[in-house]
Parts: C-alpha cells; structure tokens; sequence
C-alpha cells in the first residue's frame, strides 16, 4: 500500500508542476484577464419562492458496432413554491403521464453510394413503451418523429468518410441529450412552469461533414420534431425557461471561477454567483484586441468560445456560461440560452473580421442569469456543493440500477429468441453481440 501512496503522490506531484508551468505561459494569463473583466461576482440575496421543474435522463447504451441501442429513463421533479418535490403525474393535467418516461434510441449507419464515392449515412429509430407519456402520446407518434430527424439528416447530408465510420455513436449522444431537452421543454410548457432545470451542460455538440450547406437544419428542428412545436415556439421556450446546471467542470473552470470569488469570500461571502460586468466589457475588447497583435485571432476566439457557444448554428442559437459556487468550496456552471454572444468576432467586408459587443444581450442574459439563480436556488440540498434541491433527486430517480440492467438484457435475449429464432445462425450472432456489449461495459461479474 505505502508504494502505492509513493507513487501515485510522485505523479501528482508531476502534474502540479506541469500545472504551475502552464498557469505561468500568456495564454493561460490572457484567459486570467478574460475571466477577470468578463465576469461580475454578486452574492445570492433575496431568494424567491417559485415552482421549478428538473429534468435528467438515465442512460443504458449498448454498442452494437453497426449501430447503437440506448435504452434511456427520462423523468422530471418539480419543487414548489415551499420547496417540496412531486412527480410530473400530480401535476393537475398530467396525472395520465408516467413518473418516468422510458424511451428506446437506436442510430445506424449504412452505406451508400455518391457520386461514385461510399459514404455512410444514418438513420434513427425512437420507440416509446408507453401507452402516454410527455413526448410521444402514442407508439406511432414516436415512428413519425424517428422518420422526420432520418429525413433531416438525409436533406442534410449528414455524412462520414469511410475512414471514420464511428459518428452514429456521437449522433447517438447527441439526439439522447436532445430527446432530454425536449423532455425539459415540453415540461416547462404542459406543467406551466417558471423554469426547468436540465442536469448538465446546455451545450451539446454535433460537427459532422455536410454534402448541403444550404439546408437550414440543426438541433432546433430536431427539437421541433421531439416536441410537436414550431421552430420559433422551441426557440422561445429555450430562451425564456431552460437553463443547465452542471454539477462537475473541467480543472481550468474551477480554478479560474475559485479566483474569481477569492475576494468576495476572504469576507465571508460564500453563496456567490456571475453575471456579465457591463462596466468592464469594453476594457476586455481592448485587451482582446491587443492580443490579436500578439497572438491571433484563432487564439482570442478560443477565449471567448470559453463564455459562449454557438449550438444551434442554422437558428442563431447560443450557451452562455456562468460559474457558481453555493459553499465557497465547489464551483457549477450555470447554462443559459441567448439569440447573441456578449462578444464575438462579425464580418466587416469581405475578408476582415472585427470583435462585437452586443450590449443588448449583456441586459438581457444579466437579468436572466440573476432571476434564474434567485429561484432556483431558493431551496439549497445539503449536499456537497449544496446544489439546489431537486437537481440531484431527479438524477437518483431516474438512474438505471444494476436490477434493471438485468431486466433489460433479458428483454433483449428474449426478443432476439422471438425474432431471429428461425435462423440459429443469427441468434447466435445477436446473442454474442448483447452479451458481449455488456460484459464489456460492466464486467463478467454482472
């Protein structure tokens, strides 16, 4: 044991001093200034009583190697205005929905010839046990909506060169945290909510190669889809009630927001959070623009992209982030939408381009941000982090417990018997390749 501790303390020891060298180089220091002038610290102060829904999906995926197979637990939580939490289903209206959505995803890839040269494209399969749920009403709704995001990426052209066949595991991903979005939005809208609460992050990335960059599609239709709602409705609902919260963020995140609150915290102050410093936006401009004399302007438009996203391209949709911390110890980040970043580089002329401040949206997602976080976090779990309640009680009750698990790869072998029985040939391959898929994701001693 002790030469254990000798050597995993001689690599931590090694990675702290790596850690040092980069925190002393100038573009980490460049992101220290971003940080520091973008950034306004205020404290939590009268909080506001409001019902809140929060949103999470528990994940069983299963890599088949021509395609992927999620079975996914979708459920929301809804704190009241005193802080108790309820089950979608006792929401007056919604008593028919189940307490939790369960919802089967697969993508697979084919191939395909054009113009004389094989691509993979993709195709995706939604089905939905339910009898009624939140999302698909019927079994058949659930087969038109799968039908509808395959002729999307078809228009799209959504493709993938031979030498890297493995995007239907991303599109996967990418359509799961979208099916938990929609999930949130329709929530938001049929419990007539204030806010929904999505557990993780609001930026959900998809960059695959197009053979159209004329077809203006992109997540937001894929939403519309999902939700049975027009593309301005979803945009509308996202802007005004959705936010993220993720729980866990990378090193850099951390360490930059923990200097950030370092001030406000050697006085006590340990319930803090961010907005935009509208006083001090112009002063970063000029200090980004003097970095683009030094370095580029790739390496000032990978600082700015540390604030804000652009997710939903075709529809102009963006994620600005905002670090939190509710006990001086643990930062989150909080996700909000926006129709426009703070700052972000425009076209001038043809080949020039010429960093923006959009003022507006500094109004906008301040006032957001601020609202957000003083009803959200109204009620505070007494867990580490002191998240706000609901945000890791919805996460327990959708999670897939190993019983379940069990359950589901019997289902599986069962409806491999049903279908594939007439060919043992192919039952065993169906058999080797379930069985394989999770002994590989959770051990043989499952």
């Amino acid at each position: 044991m002790s030469s254990l501790i000798d050597n995993l303390g001689d690599l931590l020891n090694k990675i702290s001093s790596q850690i040092s060298e980069v925190s002393e180089d100038p573009i980490t220091e460049l992101m220290r200034i971003a940080f520091k002038n973008y950034y306004k610290v205020k404290t939590l102060e009268k909080v506001v009583g409001s019902e809140i829904g929060f949103v999470d999906a528990g994940i069983y995926p299963l890599d088949l190697s021509v395609a992927t197979l999620m079975y996914i637990q979708l459920g929301g939580l809804i704190r009241d205005r005193s802080g108790n939490l309820k089950l979608v289903n006792s929401v007056s209206g919604l008593e028919r929905l189940p307490p939790i959505e369960r919802i089967i995803l697969s993508v697979t890839k084919r191939r395909k010839m054009v113009n004389g040269t094989i691509r993979y494209f993709f195709e995706v399969e939604i089905r939905s046990p339910e009898k009624n749920s939140l999302l698909f009403e019927t079994p058949d709704d659930a087969r038109r909506v799968s039908k509808r995001i395959t002729e999307m990426l078809g228009a799209l052209g959504l493709t993938v060169d031979l030498k890297k066949p493995r995007l239907y595991r991303k599109l996967s991903k990418y359509i799961e945290g979208l099916i938990e979005l929609a999930y949130g939005i329709k929530l938001l809208k049929e419990a007539k909510l204030n806010k929904v609460v999505i557990d993780g992050t609001l930026v959900r990335w998809l960059r695959p190669k197009r053979l159209r960059k004329d077809y203006k599609i992109d997540g937001i239709n894929i939403l519309a889809a999902l939700t049975d709602l027009k593309e301005n409705e979803v945009i509308r609902e996202c802007l005004e009630g959705i936010y993220g919260i993720s729980k866990t963020t990378a090193f850099p995140t951390v360490s930059r927001a923990m200097n950030l609150f370092s001030e406000a915290l050697s006085y006590g102050k340990h319930e803090l959070y961010t907005i935009v410093d509208d006083g001090r936006i112009n002063y970063l401009k000029m200090k980004l623009e003097e970095a683009e004399d030094k370095f580029s302007k790739e390496i000032v438009e990978d600082v700015i992209k540390r604030f804000s996203s652009k997710v939903f391209p075709q529809n102009n949709v963006w994620v600005l982030r905002f670090p939190i911390t509710m006990d001086g110890n643990h930062v989150m980040v909080l996700d909000v939408y926006s129709e426009k970043p703070v700052i972000y580089y425009v076209k001038e002329g043809r080949n020039k381009r010429v960093l923006k401040i959009y003022p507006e949206t500094i109004a906008k997602v301040n006032s957001k941000v601020e609202e957000g976080v003083l009803k959200i976090f109204y009620v505070k779990s007494p867990l580490i982090g002191r998240p706000p309640m609901g945000l890791m009680e919805v996460d327990e009750h959708v999670r897939i417990s190993g019983e379940l698990r069990k359950t589901i790869m019997s289902c599986l072998q069962i409806a491999a018997l049903k279908y594939a029985g007439k060919d043992p040939s192919m039952l065993k391959t169906l058999f080797q390749i379930i069985s394989g898929s999770i002994r590989l994701r959770y051990g043989y001693g499952e």
